[in-house]
Parts: C-alpha cells; structure tokens; sequence
C-alpha cells in the first residue's frame, strides 16, 4: 500500500477514534473481573489481562503521572512529558528546554514546583525554563494543575501548577534498599540517556541517590535537514531523610544538574554552559488523632542558577562577538498547618520566595569578551533584579450534604521590587537601564511595592459513584517576572532592544470553569469549558507610539492591556472486549487582546491526541496520532503585532507505532518509532528558525527508532 494512502486511512480510522471518547484516567494495577449473575453452577472465571491506563485524574482539572510508568516515549525533560497531557503545549528552541503552555499560557504564569523549591532559569532569552532541570527519571510523581487550583501553591499560578513530587521510600521488613536503572537509546540524534535511584534505610531514615545522563546530538526533520539541537547534561541529588519519631520526617537534599553545550535553532545564540545547585531542607510532623490539628510542614529552600550563551563558542565566527553571564538565584520557604474542626478541613500557613537575577552582554574582541572584560559591557540586561513575594494563605473545605464538597480559599502576597544596578553605565553605547527605562515609558526603577489579593470558590457534587460535576471561580494576580519589569537589553539598531517597564501593573486573571467527569473501569469521559478575563495583561509588544509607549522605533517592549481567554477541553477512554482501549483528547484555547482587538500571540490551535492499544499478559502495542489544526488565530497584522508569533501555522497529523513487553518483570522495555511517516511539522508555538533561510519555524524531529528499559530491584 503506498504510504499516501497507509497514512490516510490511519489518519481517518484515528479521527474516528476520537468522536466518541477522550482522556486517560486511573491506572488499573490488577485484572478485573467481569461481572456476572450469581448461580448455583461452578463458574471458573476468566483471566483476564493487566490494563494499564497511562495517567490518572485526582481532582477535577488535575492530572497526576508517573513518569517511570506513564513515560513511554523519549523524553529530554519533564516538559516533553506534560505534552501528553490535554490543555498543555511545548513551544521548542532547540533540542532541551522546550517551554510548557497551558491553556495558553506559559512561562511565569505556570508555578514549576520541584519538590518544594520555584527555581528559576538563568537566561532571559528562555533557554532553560525550570521544566529544563527537571530530570524525569527520579520524579516519582508528576502534578499538573491546569487551572489555578489552591491558593497554597504559591504566588501567581493563574495558568495552572506543575509539581514534581519525591517521596520518602518505603522498605519491606526483609529488604532495606531498592532501586531502579534506566537507559534509552533514540536513533534520529543519537540520544544515549541513563540513569539511576538508589535508597537503603530503616527504622531511624533512609538515604537515597539518583543520578542521570543524556547526551543528543542535532536531530533531523521529516525532510532530512540537521536542525540545531545537540546538548549534554547529566546531575544528580542526594537526600538524608530522618525518622526521630513515628510521626516525624525530617529531609535534607543537595541537587546538581548540568547541561553543556546546548545548540538552539530558534536564537542567535547557543548555550555553552547552565548549571543549578539547589539545597532542600523540611521537616513534618502527624499529630494524635482527636485533636483540631493534622499536620505541620515546614520546608525552606535555596537554589542557585548559572549561565552562560554566546554566539561564537560553538559555531564558527570572526571579528566581534557576543556573550551573556547570567545568574538567578532563589530562596524561600513555606510553612503549612493542616486540620479539621467543626467539620472543615483546612489549611492555613505562609511562603515565602526571593529571587535575584543578574545578567550582562559582552560585546567585541573574542579573548576580551571571553574573559569578562567590563569595559566591553553593551548592556546590563537584569540590572541587579530583586524581586520578593511574602504570601498569606487560608483553604477550607466542606461537605456540605454527602457528595457535595465546597472549596473556599484566599490569599495575600506582598511584593518588592528593585534593581540596583539600573544606574550603571554600560560602556557601549553609554546608557543606563534607567536611560532606556525613561526613554520608553518616563519611568525609573526605583524600590516599589504590591498588595495582591487572590482567592478561589470551587464546589463538587459527585452524582454517582462514577459522575462528578464541578464548577469554580477564582481570582488571581500575578506579579511581573524580572524580565517584565526591568530586562535592559540595549542596541544601536532600535528595533533589537528589548526594553522592560519598571511601572508595569500585576496581571489580575478572573477565572471560571465548568465540567464534568464520569469513570467506570471500562470507560471514561471528561470535558472542561473555562473562561479568563484578564485585567492588566502584561503584553509583550512593538513600540509603535501606544498609550504610555512614548517612543515609535520598534522595539520590544511591555504594557498592560485587558485580554480574554477562553477554551475547551475533551478526553476519555473506552476498553473494547478485553484487550483493546482506545482513547482520545481535544484542546481548544482562544485568545484575544481586548484594548486593540487583535489575536494574543503565543496561542495553540485546536490539537487532538488519540491511540489504539492492543494488550495481552506478554506485550502491549498502540498506535498514537498527535494532530493540531492550521492556526489563522496569530498576531501577524502589518504594522499592529508583537513580533511573537511567525506567521499562521499549517496543521499537522504525526502517528506513533509503541509496544512494551510486559512479561520480563521487574525489567520494562519499550521501543517503537515517532513520526512515522517522517512528517516535516512544527508547532505554533514554537521559534522562528534563525539558521536555515528555508524554515519559518524550528521543526519538529522526524521519524526516529527509539528502545528504552527501566528495571527495579
């Protein structure tokens, strides 16, 4: 059958596939039996086969995933992991790093929560969001919130929560360590990745170690063409956890991850050098029962982030060159008591985050620049940034009549700003950031302050023991990030300056949602409408003379204005007979700046996910489709865009043949191959391609064999 026509009827037979069904729900660990009349006659049940759905749903609006288990394809990070689930999006730079999206939105309006510590990248150009340091292969569990959930997951978090979880290990009497290994090969780049999680312990604590490599070099795509991709990285964690008492866990834990040489097709730069350091300290503590009080955490962290890009050091160049050092360290804490009185559950406490970034372009003489000369200066692109945020937080919960539960929560963030270095000069061409801060928007960075009010109302009535129906309406604010505020990235030519604003006001987000969720152990189905009226949308723009722009020169720049954002979500599963399930997905976001009438840039089209899988005791297969259809919602008018968004995106049908073999426990190996019929696709969301004249945007990779195993013991 010539491959045309393979790929039409695939495209068709999954297209029906996703009429009737949509989203993967909780993983059955064991058979299930049928059910039946009872008789007096012997009845000799059937074996059947395990079913293993990938993912399960908690909570409305919350998936949770193991990566160990629910991880069947590649992955470089634990962004390329949350892809798989609907509502969220990659945006892709390079071959590391790529850039969630979640209901259409990204970056610092999603808290990236790993094990208790917000670390934030180090390159202002979004190399390395903190999805970048997440190594997926020692997770244990990975959270996503894709609406803004609790109030006591940290400040801002208006597109959603993403929390990966490591969790003290469990010994049997007669075995006290365990462990896994991993090791993946994927043939388009060569990816070679390993890694391991070792814990030994007892009755007094435990310590456990994990560690990881990958190493990738530039992929091709669907038409054969290298694209800028390769990297290395590899780190590790240590963590001593201690039991003084039944009822208490104190946790201690040092983490490093690194990645070198990291090429990007969507920047004018590569990223030699970034690395992280971060320090965990916690302690819990289980009250007796009886009392009000159920629990106490207290948890503190530090983390450190260094990097470095340039565009010389791994590609050929002469004459005057470029580079940034930068740095974002982060420090904070939290402190949470959970209980239960007069028939609420609730949970009050604090947090707190300060993170400083600090980041400067070297521009000339390859050896001067390579040395840090300071006379070489061209900008101090994060002038000594300082930005902190002490929050306040009180939830409560209630049944109200059996099956109906009310969510009530509220919270108050205050919040500092400074940049102490937005005075200096940089030597090229002689400006300061409060130079070019006043030239744009008459403004300075001087010492400010916030008082942001958020909270959130959620009730959920479980009809049956199978359907829930939910409804919420919240309020959150958003403070801007550094880069927002005070990003000074000066330039000869006006429209390759990059210029924050000091004076920016906090995003207020006003959210609804509605849906409902049916699960049997056969099949389920779920859908989600939600709707964001946003006051004060921190907007990144064109400098065309706007209101409060004071300058027409095409320059990148921020200003508020009001938007709207609003979708719909779609997914299930369905087992047919005993060793089929087919599941299915759709996602839809629209965005709309309201002050100009145009799209938001930055939006994904309506995307679909739907698989085929045949399972038997020894071996699962699936065949998997990933579609988006063509974007025409982009922020491309002449003369009246933000320079975001490329162009409009075609859309796009890529299919994945998988299998597992089931039966070498504790040994799981899985392989197939990603873009089967070598499609040359790239996703809306995703950078222009700054190397190949031919390529509007960075594409995604081609067809690749991969083989994965991972075994415990």
């Amino acid at each position: 059958m010539p491959t045309q026509t393979l790929r039409s009827c695939l495209l068709a037979a999954t297209a029906l596939v996703c009429l009737p069904t949509a989203i993967p729900t909780a993983r059955a660990d064991g058979p299930t039996a049928p059910q039946m009349q009872t008789s007096d006659a012997a009845v000799t049940l059937p074996t059947l086969p395990e079913v293993r759905v990938y993912g399960r749903t908690s909570t409305p609006n919350q998936v949770v995933l193991d990566p160990a288990v629910d991880n069947l394809f590649p992955a470089t990070d634990a962004a390329e992991i949350l892809q798989s689930v609907p509502g969220v999006s990659l945006g892709r730079m390079g071959g590391h790093g790529a850039e969630p999206f979640i209901r259409g939105q990204s970056q610092t309006r999603i808290n990236i929560i790993d094990d208790g510590a917000l670390i934030h990248g180090g390159c202002p150009n979004r190399m390395d969001p903190p999805t970048a340091y997440l190594s997926a292969g020692a997770i244990d569990s990975l959270i996503i919130d894709k609406v803004y959930a609790s109030v006591a997951n940290g400040p801002g978090g208006s597109g959603g929560t993403v929390r990966a979880e490591r969790k003290a290990p469990v010994f049997e009497s007669d075995k006290p360590y365990q462990g896994s290994v991993f090791g993946g090969l994927n043939a388009n780049a060569w990816t070679r990745s390993a890694g391991g999680d070792v814990s030994a312990g007892s009755d007094w604590g435990y310590l456990r170690a994990e560690g990881n490599y990958d190493y990738a070099q530039n992929y091709r795509d669907g038409a054969n063409r290298s694209v800028r991709s390769a990297y290395s990285a590899h780190g590790g964690r240590i963590e001593l956890g201690l039991t003084p008492a039944a009822d208490d866990l104190i946790r201690v834990s040092l983490q490093n991850e690194r990645i070198d040489d990291a090429l990007f097709a969507g920047a004018g730069m590569d990223s030699p050098y970034s690395e992280t350091f971060v320090l965990r300290g916690s302690y819990a503590h289980d009250f007796d029962s009886g009392g009000p009080f159920r629990r106490v955490e207290v948890s503190a962290f530090g983390g450190i982030v260094d990097h470095v890009m340039d565009n010389y050091s791994l590609r050929t160049r002469t004459g005057t060159v470029m580079k940034v050092d930068s740095g974002s360290d982060t420090f904070g804490g939290n402190l949470a008591l959970t209980g239960e009185a007069s028939g609420f559950r609730f949970k009050v406490g604090s947090d707190v985050q300060v993170n400083r970034r600090d980041a400067a372009r070297f521009m000339g003489a390859r050896e001067r620049v390579n040395d840090g000369d300071e006379s070489l200066i061209q900008s101090y692109t994060w002038p000594g940034v300082s930005l902190s945020q002490t929050g306040l937080f009180a939830e409560v919960e209630r049944t109200i009549v059996p099956g109906h539960d009310l969510i009530a929560g509220v919270r108050y963030d205050r919040v500092g700003f400074s940049a102490d270095k937005a005075d200096r000069v940089a030597i090229m061409p002689g400006q300061s950031a409060n130079t070019l801060y006043q030239n744009y928007y008459g403004a300075r960075a001087d010492d400010r302050h916030e008082n942001n009010l958020g909270g959130l109302l959620r009730y959920e009535v479980a009809l049956t023991d199978t359907v829930t129906l939910f409804a919420g309406a919240s309020r959150s604010v958003r403070t801007a990030d550094a880069t927002e505020r005070a990003i000074a990235q000066n330039n000869a030519t006006a429209s390759s300056r990059w210029i924050g604003r000091p004076d920016i006001a906090p995003e207020k987000h006003h959210q609804l949602d509605i849906g409902a969720q049916a699960t049997t152990a056969d099949w389920s189905i779920g859908g989600t409408v939600y709707y964001d009226r946003v006051k004060d949308f921190i907007l990144r723009d064109l400098a065309r003379g706007q209101d409060r722009i004071l300058l027409n020169d095409n320059a990148t720049v921020y200003r508020n204005v009001g938007a709207t954002l609003a979708g719909v979500e779609i997914s299930g599963r369905l087992r047919l007979r005993k060793n089929w399930t087919i599941a299915a997905q759709a996602a839809y976001t629209y965005g709309e700046n309201e002050d100009d009438n145009r799209p938001l840039a930055q939006i994904p089209p309506l995307e679909l996910t739907s698989s085929v899988e045949h399972r038997t005791q020894v071996w699962m297969v699936g065949l998997r489709m990933r579609a988006a259809l063509r974007q025409t919602r982009a922020d491309v008018e002449t003369g009246n865009n933000s320079g975001l968004d490329v162009g409009n995106t075609g859309g796009y049908a890529v299919f994945d043949l998988y299998s597992e073999l089931l039966s070498l426990a504790p040994l799981s190996v899985t392989f197939g191959v990603t873009n089967l019929f070598g499609r040359t696709y790239a996703t809306h969301l995703s950078r222009s391609n700054s190397f190949d004249p031919e390529v509007v945007q960075v594409n995604e990779p081609g067809r690749s064999f991969f083989l994965r195993a991972h075994a415990n013991f």
